[in-house]
């Protein structure tokens, strides 16, 4: 995991990017063929809070299932 730190010289643990360097965004949903981030995920990524973060990654696998069943 990489380590940020908060203003208060606290260290708070935040998930690293899901990055596959597989970076192609599906014209239809608008979703990295590698990652299944939105363009606007991808460029926030690292000034996201944690917990932003992971309510991304929450959302991934459902965004892998839908580009897997396009392709079918």
């Amino acid at each position: 995991m990489e380590t940020t730190h908060t203003n208060q010289e606290q260290t708070i643990s935040s998930p690293p990017s899901p990055c596959v360097l597989v970076c192609n965004i599906d014209i239809h949903t608008g979703l990295c063929l590698g990652c299944a981030r939105t363009l606007d995920e991808i460029a926030r990524w690292s000034t996201m809070s944690a917990t932003h973060k992971e309510e991304v990654l929450a959302l991934l696998p459902a965004r892998h299932r839908q580009l897997q069943a396009k392709d079918i």
